[in-house]
């Protein structure tokens, strides 16, 4: 209508819907209930659905504790902090969160490393199932937030921060000793508590874990290009030598 603004009379019109409305959630439901003429990414409404506003409750009940690093905080709407006085480094966004869990539990790093969005949208059903335990989404992010910290302070090589999804994929085998359950079996909660225990604290334990995990990437060979690390195919020669070396 602009572009044709000359060509409008006094008799053109057009109909405005107003809702107002203060509350967030109403106010994002209400965007998706009238967005049908405009196409919008799916993984734009994740903040909408059940599981992630059970994270949104999960992680806000999450404290720090003696000698352990385990408040985090998960970004449901962005900006959702920006007025608190909350570490950056302890914020996640969904996005973020799905990566971590599409790398380590769904074991998919090249695609969190290169294709993040297409990840979220190709593996919807297992990675956002409302079946899930928010604890899986939790413990991955507590392992994300301590190899941040690891690589940022120099206590693991620069050099691996590269790696970072491909590390997350293989400390589960690394600190549990076994091939880990399905993200919805009745297992995976133990599972997942071993991992946060380990990655909350800034100990001895928790860095030798994550050194063992590196220790992983060299025993099968470091990607010779980003192409190469990004690949499938790098990520199941890393499977493989798991599977085989943690029974």
């Amino acid at each position: 209508m602009y572009q044709n603004y000359d060509n409008l009379t006094e008799d053109s019109s057009i109909t405005i819907k107003v809702i107002e409305a203060t509350d967030g959630d109403i106010i994002a439901d209400i965007v998706r209930a009238t967005n049908s003429q405009t196409e919008v990414a799916e993984t734009q409404f994740l903040s909408f659905t059940a599981l992630v506003r059970r994270l949104e409750r999960y992680f806000e009940s999450t404290e720090d504790k003696t000698g352990m690093e385990t408040k985090l905080y998960f970004e449901r709407r962005n900006g959702q902090y920006k007025d608190r006085d909350v570490p950056k480094r302890r914020i996640f966004s969904i996005t973020e969160t799905c990566r971590a869990v599409g790398a380590m539990f769904l074991q998919k790093p090249d695609l969190a490393y290169r294709y993040p969005t297409r990840m979220i949208t190709d593996l919807q059903d297992k990675l956002l199932s409302n079946k899930n335990k928010e604890i899986i989404y939790y413990a991955s992010a507590v392992a994300l937030y301590r190899l941040k910290l690891l690589l940022s302070n120099g206590s693991l090589d620069g050099k691996y921060a590269i790696y970072k999804w491909h590390i997350l994929m293989i400390l589960p085998f690394v600190i549990n000793k076994k091939v880990f359950p399905s993200i919805q079996n009745k297992k995976v909660e133990p599972y997942c508590q071993k991992i946060i225990a380990v990655c909350s604290q800034a100990d001895e334990g928790c860095l030798n874990a994550f050194e063992e995990a590196i220790k992983v990437l060299n025993e099968v060979g470091l990607g010779a290009t980003r192409d190469d690390i990004r690949s499938q195919a790098y990520t199941l020669k890393i499977l493989a030598y798991c599977n085989k070396n943690y029974k």
